[in-house]
């Protein structure tokens, strides 16, 4: 499974904007929008974990995702 994938479904299913998303994160909007668009593919740990925590997410999920 993909990054972006994980987010945005947790995303939906939260009814959350990416702009409430980044709020709430601390990460900002524009390199939340590049990791939606697939300009980019990963993202700093310390940032994947603010938005993990932020959309409480397992952190073991990282686990399952497809890094290429």
């Amino acid at each position: 499974m993909k990054l972006v994938k994980i987010i945005d479904d947790k995303v939906k299913e939260l009814n959350l904007s990416y702009y409430r998303l980044s709020k709430i994160s601390g990460v900002p909007l524009n390199t939340l929008y590049s990791i939606k668009n697939g300009v980019r593919k990963v993202l700093t740990l310390r940032n994947t974990i603010k938005i993990f925590d932020a959309l409480e997410l397992d952190l073991n999920e990282l686990k399952k995702i497809d890094w290429k």
